[in-house]
């Protein structure tokens, strides 16, 4: 009799499958490439395991071989995130790029702090396994607080953005949350909980691909609104002129250099 871990699991990847091929058909997969890419990259995985023991060698040096590929693909949807909420102000962009690459790398610094927790209790076999979960805490939480800081701003700046890009944000943000939150409490109790933590991580990617599957539509790329709804109109319509004066201002110096 299949595990709930094992139902989870295939339920995972059905799900991933069905958004795969929903993108495709709602033509949102040139727009989110590289949130695609991760989804098929993360089928191909998934199918090419799924006949595997995962207490043999081979599943060990392929899941060690492909988890680095994951983690660049994570960080490669979150740039594109920013790529397109900026899309509309390259120059704000080109200017954000330099704060948000600082407050990156403070993510990160931040992130780094935290780390000791989860080696305060070492497992005694299988060390390269609970490094690449501490590797793995530490990026999802540094790109966790880049995507908050991303969504900060436009919570700020009444800067437009498409319905779905926002939604894929939100999903994307809460799917890092709770994924840190879980590696991070395996780490921390010790690897003995690693079946019930590895069950509720795929328990978070069930919910986050379901969401996407019925919220991630194609007419979400026409409906155009900003984040914040607080603003005046009149003080949100002199905030984009201004916003667009310093993003042609920005582009103008750029070109100049």
């Amino acid at each position: 009799m299949a595990s709930l871990q094992q139902i989870f699991w295939g339920a995972a990847v059905l799900l991933v499958c069905c958004l795969a091929v929903l993108m495709l058909l709602r033509q949102l997969h040139r727009i989110y490439f590289f949130f695609f890419l991760f989804l098929v990259f993360e089928v191909v995985r998934s199918l090419v395991l799924f006949p595997i023991s995962p207490k043999s060698g081979l599943y060990y040096w392929i899941f060690v071989v492909s988890q680095p590929i994951s983690w660049l693909l994570y960080v490669f949807v979150v740039l594109e995130i920013y790529s397109l909420a900026f899309k509309e102000h390259p120059g704000i962009a080109s200017l954000s790029r330099w704060v948000l690459s600082a407050a990156l790398l403070a993510a990160i610094g931040i992130s780094a702090l935290t780390l000791g927790a989860d080696l305060s209790k070492p497992a005694l076999s299988f060390k390269l396994l609970v490094l690449y979960s501490v590797i793995e805490r530490g990026v999802v939480s540094s790109l966790l607080l880049f995507l908050l800081l991303i969504t900060a701003f436009l919570v700020f700046f009444p800067l437009p953005v498409r319905r779905n890009l926002a939604i894929h944000t939100t999903i994307f943000s809460a799917y890092f949350l709770s994924t840190a939150l879980a590696l991070f409490t395996r780490n921390v109790a010790g690897y003995q909980t690693s079946r019930i933590i590895s069950t509720v991580l795929l328990g978070i990617d069930i919910i986050c691909f379901t969401l996407w599957i019925f919220l991630l539509k194609q007419a979400g790329e026409t409906i155009v609104q900003p984040i914040r709804r607080r603003w005046h109109p009149d003080d949100e319509a002199r905030m984009l002129q201004q916003l667009d004066a310093i993003s042609s201002v920005l582009l103008r110096h750029s070109g100049n250099d």
